[in-house]
């Protein structure tokens, strides 16, 4: 059994939307903060929140 944190959950997610065609990928909404985009539509948005582990 594989277990993921937050981190590498967030990792996977990004590499894989990273990988569709007509993905973008902008930071236009403050430091950590990530927007993919595809044909100008956003699809996921991420920021890093430090938490407890």
């Amino acid at each position: 059994m594989i277990t993921l944190d937050g981190q590498g959950l967030q990792k996977i997610a990004g590499d894989c939307a990273v990988g569709l065609p007509g993905t973008d990928l902008e930071h236009r909404l403050g430091a950590g903060w990530r927007l993919y985009k595809a044909r100008d539509k956003a699809f996921m948005l991420m920021i890093n929140m430090p938490g407890r582990s």
